[in-house]
């Protein structure tokens, strides 16, 4: 029986290890990509990128992630402080920002949301002070203070 178990943990572990190797492999360093066109190719390649990607300091922690599909960003990204936790989340559409957009204190408290609808700032936005009091609103048309 014992010996049974060790096969069956060995094998989930080999399993999990062959896993982190698979997503270890699919995402890539934005520093190893090249701008051409506007389109983000991978350095060995003439493809457009599609896959996950991040973007690190110089002490290799990763300060921005997100995905790339035909060589242009899309999706939700997410930045980071210093310290790993969440700076902002923004999602990017046609190569601009287009979407939900949530900015954070360095103590995790909101610091400002609203969206953007092709790269402008649009509908209400709110600001809040450190702690998570909402100060203001504003609302925005096509990237303008609207009165």
């Amino acid at each position: 029986m014992y010996l049974l178990f060790l096969v069956f943990l060995t094998q989930v572990t080999l399993a999990q290890e062959n896993l982190e190797i698979s997503l270890s492999l699919t995402v890539v360093n934005y520093n190893e990509l090249l701008k051409n066109n506007n389109i983000f190719i991978l350095n060995n390649s003439l493809e457009p990128y599609s896959g996950d990607v991040f973007v690190s300091d110089s002490l290799n922690k990763i300060i921005l992630k997100g995905s790339m599909n035909n060589g242009k960003a899309v999706g939700e990204w997410t930045h980071f402080f210093e310290d790993g936790n969440v700076h902002a989340f923004f999602n990017i559409e046609n190569n601009k920002l287009n979407g939900e957009f949530k900015e954070y204190y360095l103590n995790n408290n909101l610091y400002k949301e609203g969206n953007f609808l092709n790269g402008e700032m649009d509908g209400v936005w709110n600001l809040y002070n450190l702690n998570g009091q909402l100060l203001f609103s504003i609302e925005y048309e096509n990237g303008k203070v609207k009165y």
